[in-house]
């Protein structure tokens, strides 16, 4: 069996490696419930936190930084917004963002 362990060392830098050479066309971020502590694989059913939202976006780097919003962090604080961002991959400033709300 293989070392799981290796294949998360540098994972930022390997998922912007992985971005620039596929570069996703549309990225689809599901927030509709997210996990405030302990995830992804454990916690309380008191860390889930509903939000009903979808982040789409044609800027991979971009939809992960609006993400980050969701959970009250600066989006470098994400080591893969961190890496883009260093690389000029994407745009991680929100504030820059166009950001449409569309509710049903």
């Amino acid at each position: 069996m293989e070392d799981r362990g290796r294949w998360h060392q540098k994972l930022d830098k390997k998922l912007v490696d992985l971005a620039q050479v596929l570069t996703p066309q549309l990225t689809v971020i599901d927030a509709t419930r997210i996990m405030t502590a302990s995830g992804p694989t454990g916690g309380d059913l008191s860390y889930v936190k509903r939000l009903d939202k979808l982040i789409v976006a044609t800027d991979v780097t971009a939809a992960d930084a609006y993400a980050t919003t969701l959970f009250g962090w600066e989006p470098t604080d994400l080591g893969v917004v961190k890496e883009a961002k260093r690389r000029g991959f994407g745009t991680a400033d929100v504030d820059a963002m166009k950001v449409l709300t569309v509710r049903s």
